[in-house]
């Protein structure tokens, strides 16, 4: 469910942005986080 609605975060205002942003880089750190505790 969170990746079909990860797009429609993308296509939020501009005001919205900032927030697009960091959901988007809390995401890749939990995936950076994932692939280290796999290692």
């Amino acid at each position: 469910k969170q990746i079909r609605s990860f797009p429609q975060l993308i296509t939020f205002p501009n005001t919205k942005k900032k927030q697009v942003y960091k959901i988007s880089f809390s995401f890749c750190i939990y995936l950076l986080a994932g692939v280290g505790r796999k290692k």
